[in-house]
C-alpha cells in the first residue's frame, strides 16, 4: 500500500499539479494475521463418507422418480395435444 501511494504522489508530482491536501497520508501497518489466508478445517475422509451417504438417493427411488416423470410428461403432452386439436376443430368447423 505504501509503495502504491508513494507511486500516486509521484505520479501528481510529475503531473504538475500539487495534492488538495499537503499533510502524508497514514498508513497502518500491515497487519500478518490479515494478509494470511484462514486455514482450512481438517475434516476426515469418514465425514465425507457420511454427508455422501446422507445425500444420496438410491438407485431404485431413483429410478421410480424418472419413471414417474417420463408418465407425468407424456401425460401433459397428450392433454396440449388434445386441446389444441379440439381448439382447431371448434375453431375451423363453424366456417
Amino acid at each position: 500500500m505504501q509503495e502504491h501511494l508513494a507511486w500516486l504522489d509521484r505520479e501528481i508530482a510529475a503531473a504538475g499539479s500539487p495534492p488538495a491536501d499537503p499533510a502524508p497520508i497514514a498508513v497502518p501497518a500491515a497487519n500478518p494475521a490479515i494478509s494470511q489466508p484462514a486455514p482450512t478445517p481438517a475434516s476426515g475422509p469418514d465425514e465425507a463418507d457420511a454427508l455422501l451417504r446422507q445425500y444420496t438417493a438410491s438407485p431404485e427411488s431413483l429410478q421410480k422418480d424418472v419413471r414417474k416423470g417420463c408418465f407425468l410428461y407424456f401425460a401433459l403432452a397428450s392433454l396440449a395435444v388434445i386441446a389444441l386439436v379440439a381448439v382447431l376443430y371448434f375453431a375451423l368447423s363453424k366456417r
